[in-house]
C-alpha cells in the first residue's frame, strides 16, 4: 500500500511538473482570487455577438485570435489562444474591382473603398499580383497603382474580383472585462509567446495589451517594442537586444494627458492626469521613467504582471513587472496616474484588457513571399486585496512548466464553481476559467 501511495503521489507531482498551467490553476485557487480567462476557450474568443468578447466586426473579417489545438499545425503550437495576423485580409467594404483591369494598366477603379481603410502606400492583392496605391482619388473609387509589386507579374482581373487588403494587425480585438473599482489593489498576470515569425517582422512595435478606462477607451498600452526599445534611456536599442535571436522589448504608452506642474497633490487638479512622476512630456508618448529593460526571446513564454492599486481621491500607482522562461522578473515601472471616472460620471477605475496586436501600419512590409505573423496568448488571471498586495511578491515568478505561486493558500469560501461550457460569461454573471484540458469544457469562478 505504501508503494503504491509512492507511486500515485509521484504520477501527481510528475503531472504537475509538466502542466503549464499550474501556476494559473494556483493563483485561481487562491483567497484574494478575483477573476480570470484562460484564453483556452473557443468561446471567449467569438465575437460580442456571439457571446464571447471579441469586436463584433463586421464580415467577412476574420476572427485572427482563435482557440483550436486540435487544428493548429505550426510547429510552435501551444496550448493558449493563437494569434495569426496574415500579411493580407478581406475587408469588411469588400475592395470588390468595379471593372476589369488589363496587365498594363496603372489606373484600377474599385467599389466600396473609402480613405480610411486605404490610403497611399497601403498594398492589395488581387489574384496572385499585388499591386500598391500611389494616388487615390476617394471620390470616384479611382486609384493611381503600381502593378507586379514584390515579384509578382501584372496580369489580368474581371470585375467583380475580392481584392485583399494588407494588414500588421488584428481588426477585432479580445476585450476581456475587468471592471476594477478604487479601494483595491489588484495584481494582473498574463502571458504571450511570439514564435520566431516576429524575427522575420520589419515594424516598429505592435500596441499589443490595453488597459481601458471606464467606457472602454484607449488608456494605458503596453507594447512589443520590435527595434528593441528606442525609448531606454540612455541606449538604443537597450543593452544586449540582438535582433537575431530576439524579438521585442517591452514598454507602455499612456493616453491620459501629463501632469501640468500645478501641484503635486492630487485633489488641486482636475482627476484626469498622469502623476509628477512621469515625465515623457506628451500625451501619447512612450511612458517614462522605465525602470529596466526586459528583453523577449523568440519561441518562449513572458508574463506579464500589472499592479493597479487605485486609491480614493488620491494618485493611483502602476507597477509592472515582465519575467520570461530565461530571465527573471523584472520590474519596468512604478508610476503614480489617475483612473478615470465615465464621461457621464460614476466610479473611477480600470474597465477592460484587451488582446490587441495593432501595429498602426497597413503597408506591406513582409517581402516577396508574404508569411503569417504567429503569437499565443494563455492565463489572464487578477487577484484582490483590500489591504494592498500581501504576499504578492512571492507570485512573481518565470513562466517555466509547472512553476506555482508560493504560498499557495486554500480556495475561498464564497467562491462559486459550476461546471460544463456555457455560452457566454457575461449571461451567467461568471467570470471565464477554462480548464487546462483543450476541449473539455469550462470552469466559471465567480465571487459573490
Amino acid at each position: 500500500m505504501a508503494l503504491l501511495l509512492g507511486q500515485r503521489f509521484t504520477q501527481r507531482a510528475s503531472a504537475q511538473a509538466d502542466n503549464p498551467h499550474a501556476y494559473f490553476n494556483t493563483l485561481a485557487a487562491r483567497s484574494d482570487f478575483f477573476k480570470a480567462y484562460s484564453m483556452r476557450e473557443a468561446g471567449q474568443l467569438q465575437r460580442m455577438r456571439d457571446g464571447g468578447f471579441a469586436e463584433n466586426a463586421k464580415d467577412p473579417i476574420p476572427l485572427m485570435i482563435t482557440y483550436d489545438p486540435g487544428s493548429d499545425n505550426h510547429p510552435r503550437r501551444q496550448d493558449a489562444a493563437k494569434v495569426v495576423i496574415p500579411s493580407f485580409y478581406t475587408e469588411s467594404n469588400g475592395h470588390v474591382l468595379a471593372a476589369d483591369v488589363e496587365p498594363s494598366d496603372t489606373s484600377v477603379f474599385f467599389v466600396g473603398i473609402v480613405s480610411a481603410d486605404t490610403p497611399k502606400d497601403r498594398s492589395f492583392k488581387i489574384d496572385d499580383e499585388i499591386i500598391t496605391i500611389v494616388s487615390p482619388n476617394w471620390a470616384t473609387g479611382q486609384a493611381t497603382v503600381l502593378r507586379g509589386q514584390f515579384g509578382t507579374t501584372p496580369a489580368r482581373h474581371t470585375a467583380g474580383t475580392r481584392c485583399l487588403v494588407s494588414t500588421n494587425s488584428t481588426p477585432a480585438q479580445v476585450r476581456y472585462p475587468l471592471n476594477l473599482e478604487e479601494g483595491f489593489t489588484y495584481l494582473v498576470s498574463w502571458e504571450a509567446y511570439f514564435t520566431d515569425s516576429y524575427l522575420r517582422y520589419a515594424t516598429h512595435s505592435h500596441k499589443t495589451f490595453q488597459f481601458t478606462r471606464p467606457g472602454d477607451n484607449i488608456w494605458y498600452e503596453i507594447r512589443t517594442r520590435y527595434d528593441g526599445g528606442s525609448n531606454y534611456p540612455p541606449h538604443s536599442p537597450a543593452p544586449g537586444y540582438d535582433r537575431g535571436r530576439d524579438v521585442y522589448m517591452v514598454d507602455m504608452r499612456s493616453y491620459q494627458p501629463v501632469w501640468d506642474g500645478s501641484s503635486t497633490t492630487w485633489s488641486a487638479t482636475n482627476g484626469n492626469v498622469r502623476g509628477p512622476d512621469n515625465y515623457d512630456g506628451s500625451s501619447g508618448a512612450p511612458l517614462l521613467p522605465l525602470q529596466g529593460a526586459q528583453i523577449a526571446k523568440a519561441n518562449e513564454w513572458v508574463r506579464y504582471y500589472a499592479q493597479w492599486t487605485l486609491r480614493r481621491d488620491d494618485w493611483d500607482n502602476l507597477k509592472l513587472w515582465v519575467a520570461t522562461e530565461s530571465k527573471e522578473p523584472v520590474l519596468l515601472y512604478d508610476v503614480n496616474v489617475s483612473a478615470q471616472a465615465p464621461r457621464a460620471g460614476g466610479a473611477r477605475g480600470v474597465d477592460k484588457f484587451w488582446l490587441e496586436f495593432d501595429s498602426s501600419q497597413v503597408r506591406h512590409i513582409r517581402g516577396d513571399q508574404p508569411f503569417d505573423l504567429v503569437a499565443y496568448c494563455r492565463n489572464l488571471v487578477v487577484l484582490r486585496n483590500a489591504g494592498g498586495p500581501g504576499d504578492w511578491a512571492s507570485l512573481l515568478v518565470r513562466p517555466v512548466p509547472g512553476a506555482q505561486a508560493v504560498p499557495a493558500p486554500a480556495n475561498p469560501r464564497n467562491l462559486r464553481r459550476i461546471a460544463g461550457l456555457m455560452s457566454s460569461p457575461a449571461e451567467t454573471g461568471q467570470d471565464a476559467v477554462g480548464n487546462s484540458q483543450p476541449g473539455a469544457g469550462a470552469l466559471y469562478f465567480g465571487a459573490r
